[in-house]
């Protein structure tokens, strides 16, 4: 027989969202991403990359800013999970 004294209780377990697909935790994990990598880059005085009023723009670490290419010319951009779980 059971003792109800001795049995183990069960507890429940939230399923997890696959992080690629919820896009909540995707954006924040990004958000904070970006922020660490803007500050690294700034800490070593490197040029950055960044989308900005409909351009691709090359900062500077002096500030000065150089339009590299247009955001329209983009037609096919792939979806996150297409490009990350590649074969």
């Amino acid at each position: 027989m059971t003792d109800v004294s001795n049995s183990i209780k069960r507890i429940s377990q939230a399923p997890r969202k696959d992080p690629l697909i919820d896009l909540k935790t995707l954006s924040t994990t990004a958000k904070s991403a970006t922020v660490r990598a803007k500050l690294r880059a700034k800490m070593n005085r490197a040029t950055i990359t960044i989308a900005k009023n409909g351009y691709i723009v090359k900062v500077s670490p002096d500030g000065q800013e150089t339009r590299v290419k247009s955001l329209t010319a983009i037609h096919n951009f792939p979806s996150l999970v297409d490009d990350l779980c590649q074969g």
